[in-house]
C-alpha cells in the first residue's frame, strides 16, 4: 500500500509513516503537550512497533453490508495484505506478560482492556501500573478460589475419612494446604505483601474433624 510522500517528495514505506505519525512536536505549550502526550506513550509501550496498511475489504456499494460478505466476496488485495499481517503475527509474536514475566491470559487481557477503556472514557490517559495492580487483586482473589479447589479435590483424592489417628489427619491436611499453595503461587501476581496468601492460610483450609475414636 502506498503511503502519502513526505514534503520533499520522497516516498515512504508503512513503518516509516507510522514513525512519521509518531514525531514529538518541540514546543512545551499546553497545545504541544496535547499533541505529544499519546505518542509519548505509544512511543514508550510499544518500542517494538509495525505499521499493515489495509485497503478497503470491499467497494463502497458493498461496506454498509459488509458482515454478510463472504471472504471470497472481499478485495483481493485486502485478503493478502490480511494474510501478510496474520503471518507476521505468528510468526513474530510472543505471550503477552507483565512486568516480572507473569503471562497475560486471555481472562487477563480483557480485565486489562476494561481497565484501559474505562480510564479512557473518564478522559484520563491509561496507567500501566494502575492497571496491574486493578489486575492484580481480581487475579489474586482468583488464585485463593482456585487454590481452596484444589485442597478440596486433594483432600478427596488422598483419603476417605474419618481417618484413624489425629496425627493422619493432620499429614493429611498439610500435603494438601501444599498442594493448594503451589496452586495460588502459579496464577498469583505483585502479592508483594502476601496480603491474598495470609487469606488463602486462615481460610478454613482444615478438614472437618473425622478420627475415628
Amino acid at each position: 500500500m502506498e503511503y502519502p510522500p513526505l514534503p520533499d517528495g520522497q516516498e515512504i514505506t508503512e513503518d516509516e509513516y507510522l514513525e512519521n505519525a509518531l514525531k514529538l512536536k518541540p514546543g512545551s505549550s499546553e497545545e504541544d503537550q496535547h499533541y505529544n502526550l499519546p505518542r509519548k506513550c505509544i512511543r514508550q509501550f510499544f518500542p517494538a512497533r509495525k505499521c499493515f496498511g489495509f485497503v478497503p475489504p470491499a467497494g463502497w456499494q458493498h461496506l454498509a453490508r459488509l458482515e454478510e460478505l463472504r471472504e471470497d466476496e472481499l478485495e483481493p488485495k485486502f485478503q493478502e495484505q490480511v494474510a501478510q499481517f496474520c503471518r507476521h503475527v505468528w510468526e513474530t509474536s510472543k505471550p503477552k506478560t507483565l512486568l516480572g514475566g507473569h503471562v497475560v491470559t486471555g481472562a487477563m487481557l480483557g480485565n486489562l482492556a476494561v481497565t484501559y477503556v474505562d480510564a479512557i472514557r473518564s478522559g484520563a490517559v491509561p496507567c500501566m501500573e494502575s492497571a496491574v495492580l486493578a489486575l492484580a487483586q481480581i487475579e489474586n482473589s482468583a488464585a485463593v478460589g482456585e487454590a481452596v479447589a484444589v485442597y478440596e479435590e486433594q483432600l478427596e483424592w488422598r483419603a476417605a475419612l474419618p481417618t484413624e489417628t489425629v496425627q493422619e489427619l493432620l499429614d493429611l491436611h498439610v500435603q494438601c494446604e501444599q498442594e493448594a499453595l503451589r496452586a495460588f503461587m502459579a496464577r498469583a501476581f505483585k502479592d508483594d505483601d502476601r496480603r491474598f496468601q495470609g487469606e488463602l492460610m486462615v481460610r478454613p483450609l482444615a478438614p472437618a474433624p473425622g478420627v475415628m475414636g
